[in-house]
């Protein structure tokens, strides 16, 4: 049996009982990252093998995995957080053991985009799961099919990243559709922040985020849709007409100065020029609106550059004082860009022909924005200079105590290391069936159908912890134990398909004349 287990995307006791009861009773458990998942097992007290199943090697590992389960071992595949295969891996495995006939059991739990989903405030009766979306190719032709999507929308998303897709949603479903970010789902600090996409850009602009974030954006409703297609053929109509009216207007000054033009020159001359005037409107909209877009992009980095300042300041890393002045500095020349690209963004609207009112007021804000922040950045350097010989010694003090932890540490995991491989060893037995030819292959049995007291083949056993009752199935209709175990300790029966299962009930007793069980098999 292969089981896909959730595990908690936060607090520990979302973990289930069920999910508790099979990571320790099955014979191997698959983990994205085991060090991580080495955490969850300690803290539930949990003592099974991890083996090491990511993105990354998952191609390789699964066929391997698929034979120990036609084998008749039972494998469990957890992820670092969450539900596998959902933004995790697990698909390929899932499809490999389908495909051999293997049965696959989901248990249900934790999973991140579920209770951000519900606790948005938004439709969730009907949505679509998007999960990540592609970094650069094909991102925006994504969201573009997405525009007019009726369902809620649900995404995952980068803290470092979050800005950027809520302006990308912004820019093409429009910056007052519905929307929630919901962040550190069943942490301490869980937050959900509601609003419109251009109320969450300013808002998490000048506050960044930290930890997993899931987005959450309404579908186009009905009336909007049908607003929206009315709007769309009202333009385009209204288009028509302005070209249709200034075409003939032109016509008529254009035939009073030369009538000897045919009306189709004059019209084909007339829709040129009044080509020309509207290129020459969008050039200009276009120019400067990428003008402030590079503005708004350095404002962001200011604030993720101060965000790592503040972190280092409130004593999290007051160890990184060359780290703090290297933030300070990538603040300092990015408000000097900032000011390039204002002073650029004043010279396009002078020039041009646009007149924009709240384009101005925009760029005297932002003037503002980056003399508070020099402000704040002379009061910074001048804390800094001020705790630089508190920090070089704190650093020594640090250096000194860390020195005697990685001693007393190393000392601590020798002793652990030697403790658990002796009980390691002390607890491990080994188990084998197989066929009369298979077992003398491997040189389990000898030429007079003897089981072999050494120089066998190891690698062909399985181990097993004699500290835990064990059920073994064999897949066959016959079944003989070659090796002597009390038969007070074992029941060897069939089951409803009349294939044979041994169940070990007395662990201890039953390994206690023998490590190593052979089994014979048809």
């Amino acid at each position: 049996m292969l089981y896909i287990v959730p595990t908690p995307v936060g607090n520990m006791e979302d973990m289930t009982l069920r999910a508790i009861r099979l990571l320790k009773e099955v014979d191997l458990v698959l983990a994205e990252d085991t060090r991580t998942s080495g955490i969850l097992l300690k803290h539930f007290d949990i003592q099974n093998r991890l083996m090491s199943h990511h993105k990354f090697n998952e191609h390789g590992t699964s066929a391997a995995i698929v034979e120990r389960l036609k084998a008749g071992e039972n494998v469990a595949l957890i992820s670092d957080a969450g539900t596998p295969g959902i933004s995790d891996p697990g698909f390929y495995l899932v499809r490999e053991a389908v495909a051999a006939g293997i049965e696959v059991q989901t248990l249900p739990g934790a999973t991140a985009f579920v209770p951000a989903l519900v606790s948005s405030g938004l439709p969730c009766d009907r949505f679509c799961f998007e999960g990540f979306l592609p970094q650069k190719k094909g991102r925006q032709s994504h969201l573009e099919s997405l525009r007019d999507e009726p369902r809620t929308m649900v995404f995952y998303e980068s803290p470092y990243r979050l800005v950027k897709l809520l302006q990308q949603l912004a820019d093409v479903m429009g910056a007052d559709r519905q929307a929630s970010v919901c962040r550190e789902i069943s942490k301490i600090h869980e937050e959900s922040v509601r609003g419109t996409l251009e109320e969450l850009t300013s808002h998490f602009t000048q506050t960044p985020p930290k930890g997993e974030i899931v987005v959450v954006v309404a579908g186009l409703s009905k009336e909007k849709s049908k607003k929206e297609r009315k709007n769309q053929k009202t333009k385009e109509s209204m288009k028509k007409i302005f070209v249709v009216a200034a075409a003939l207007t032109m016509l008529l000054a254009t035939s009073c100065k030369n009538e000897r033009r045919t009306a189709l020159s004059e019209e084909t001359l007339l829709r040129d020029s009044l080509q020309t005037i509207i290129d020459q409107k969008d050039s200009e909209v276009n120019s400067m609106m990428e003008t402030l877009n590079q503005i708004q992009e350095g404002f962001r980095e200011i604030a993720l550059a101060e965000n790592r300042v503040s972190i280092a300041k409130d004593g999290e890393r007051t160890d990184k004082a060359q780290q703090i002045r290297e933030d300070i500095k990538i603040i300092s020349n990015t408000m000097k860009t900032n000011r390039e690209l204002i002073e650029k963004l004043r010279q396009q609207l002078r020039e041009s022909s646009v007149k924009a009112k709240g384009l101005k007021e925009a760029i005297e804000n932002m003037m503002k924005q980056l003399e508070d922040k020099d402000q704040q950045l002379q009061q910074l350097r001048m804390e800094l200079d001020s705790k630089d010989i508190h920090i070089t010694e704190l650093d020594e003090t640090i250096n000194n105590l860390n020195s005697n932890v990685e001693d007393l540490t190393a000392e601590s995991n020798e002793k652990t290391n030697t403790i658990n491989a002796q009980d390691k060893q002390l607890n491990t037995a080994w188990y084998v069936f197989g066929t009369k030819k298979e077992l003398k292959e491997q040189r389990i049995l000898d030429s007079g159908d003897r089981v072999l007291q050494s120089n066998f083949n190891n690698n062909y056993f399985t181990k097993i912890d004699i500290r835990v009752e064990k059920e073994i199935k064999f897949y066959s209709k016959s079944a003989r134990l070659l090796t002597m175990h009390p038969s007070n300790s074992y029941t060897l029966q069939q089951d409803a398909n009349k294939q044979y299962v041994l169940r070990i009930t007395n662990p201890q007793t039953f390994w206690s004349t023998s490590k190593y069980l052979v089994v014979l098999v048809k």
